[in-house]
């Protein structure tokens, strides 16, 4: 393991600012791992020890539907009893997503026509 100098410690110093967004810092990153010749993983831990790194990733909390909720709302647009389609349940969430999506998007059309129509 390669230990930084004082010198490459300076220059850390002097060119980065506490980094709190990763992507705007990963251009400038990269270019100091070439300057270094250090990795970009070398670089990003160095300035972490330093205190000049303190990204922390935004957790998104997404309360997502679940695939009982997406057979129920499929069970309610086609006017059908959820006990019948409770199979369904074991289908991938993505597919059951698409028949969701695919199901509303047919009824708006039908509805458009109807609308057309009268």
């Amino acid at each position: 393991m390669l230990k930084y100098s004082k010198e490459d410690e300076e220059l850390l110093r002097e060119t980065f600012e506490p980094i709190t967004e990763h992507e705007v810092a990963l251009e400038k990153v990269r270019e100091m791992g070439k300057i270094l010749d250090r990795s970009t993983h070398s670089i990003v831990s160095k300035l972490y020890t330093m205190g000049l790194y303190n990204y922390k990733k935004e957790t998104k909390k997404t309360f997502s539907i679940t695939k009982k909720e997406i057979v129920a709302k499929i069970a309610d647009l086609i006017d059908a009893e959820v006990s019948f389609l409770e199979s369904l349940e074991k289908a991938k969430k993505d597919d059951l997503e698409y028949l969701l999506q695919r199901i509303e998007a047919e009824l708006e059309y039908a509805a458009e026509l109807n609308q057309n129509n009268t």
